[in-house]
């Protein structure tokens, strides 16, 4: 994929090796990385089973040709002398600032890199799972410090939703409701009315029945009767 924020024009590659972490072994990937790509930050990781491999992000100036694509992958499979599948990996990066920055120490194992400067322009992974929880505490907070009353209208829980989402998408609908129930708004009473209206109790509520005509399976009805117990 071309790189349109990082090194503009360039192609940009996702390469993966397995392989220990070991100095004659780093300084091989280098060596044969440096011949086909102008540029490259590649990690040291290790797998879930425990396997060391390295993650590298490379750029280069003209699109990887097939031949070259199985050089590179030849030369690892034979020096490596792997028994398995998989153990060198070459495509073309579909997400280039996600891969950039995930390559830049996202293990904190160390890098290697070539024909970079500097490596702040990759950026720095984000947790998003932990960044996710911050945002989710922020809005709490948010709401809890304008509460005035066990009601919030849909348009204020959106609009302080954006207000802390600003640079990423917020969170779905039901999950935002949540999360005003979190702060202290809509108590489950509150939240089952209003959201759920046609629920009026466990043992007494509307019930809505998917009928599917069987001459025309396009075609369907709805019933909506009660739930008492001298209904059959």
């Amino acid at each position: 994929m071309e790189d349109k924020h990082i090194f503009k024009g360039e192609y940009v590659y996702s390469v993966r090796i397995d392989g220990s972490h070991t100095t004659t072994v780093e300084q091989m990937v280098l060596l044969k990385l440096k011949e086909f790509f102008t540029r490259a930050c590649v990690a040291r990781e290790n797998k879930k089973d425990g396997t060391p491999h390295f993650q590298a992000v490379c750029w280069r100036e003209q699109k990887l040709t097939s031949k070259q694509n199985s050089t590179i992958r030849t030369y690892f499979k034979q020096q490596f002398k792997y028994n398995y599948n998989n153990a060198v990996a070459i495509a073309g990066a579909r997400k280039v600032e996600s891969l950039a920055a995930y390559c830049n120490d996202k293990e904190n194992k160390g890098v290697l890199s070539f024909g970079i400067a500097d490596l702040s322009v990759l950026g720095k992974w984000q947790n998003k799972t932990a960044e996710d929880v911050k945002r989710k505490e922020a809005l709490i907070t948010h709401l809890r410090n304008q509460k005035d009353s066990e009601w919030i209208s849909i348009y204020e829980l959106c609009k302080s939703a954006c207000e802390i989402y600003k640079d990423v998408r917020p969170p779905p609908f039901k999950s935002l409701l949540q999360i005003g129930r979190s702060a202290g708004y809509l108590t489950e009473d509150v939240f089952i009315k209003e959201y759920y209206p046609s629920f009026n109790g466990h043992n007494n509520y509307q019930r809505h029945q998917l009928i599917v005509d069987e001459n025309n399976k396009d075609m369907v009805s709805y019933i909506i009767g009660s739930d008492s117990e001298d209904e059959c």
